[in-house]
């Protein structure tokens, strides 16, 4: 009666060192995106939309710098206004604690831009181009801040599909 046992547990034994645990070419399935995550990733789309927009609209305004210019000026302040608002948004954002660290990454960019529009700001009102130069820097190391953690995010989504 044991023998057909051992053997049965001699068998599989065999054909598990042979084939492998599995472990390496098979990964388990991670669970599907919570609610929560899916409020998180729909808050930080639309949040990192609004700053693109306001970019965007920042960049065509710098193309034709007007200084003395209330309008330009105006329009310029209402771009910065609207970065910083978003930067609040995004600090009083709440992510659950699988996307902690695609949060941390956001979070590093939109201080960077928040950064970015004090130094504008005061580049403009002072006539001071090293503040402006300062600020592009900024601007570029916030971009490269939320395009990390733009992939880490597809990354994310990806996996848990």
């Amino acid at each position: 009666m044991k023998k057909p046992i051992l053997l049965t547990l001699l068998i599989s034994l065999c054909f598990l060192c042979a084939c492998g645990t599995g472990s390496s070419t098979i990964s388990p399935e991670l669970p599907a995106l919570s609610s929560e995550e899916l409020n998180y990733i729909a808050a930080l789309h639309n949040n990192a939309a609004t700053v693109a927009d306001a970019l965007e609209e920042f960049t065509a305004l710098m193309e034709n710098p007007q200084i003395g210019d209330d309008k330009w000026t105006i329009d310029v302040a209402a771009q910065l206004v609207i970065i910083q608002f978003a930067y609040d948004e995004a600090i009083e954002m709440n992510p659950p604690s699988s996307m902690v660290h695609i949060h941390y990454k956001y979070t590093q960019g939109m201080s960077n831009l928040n950064d970015a529009t004090d130094l504008i700001a005061s580049g403009i009102d002072n006539l001071d181009s090293s503040m402006i130069r300062q600020a592009t820097y900024k601007i570029q190391s916030g971009t490269q801040y939320i395009e990390e953690a733009t992939a880490l995010l597809d990354d994310f989504k990806a996996a848990h599909q």
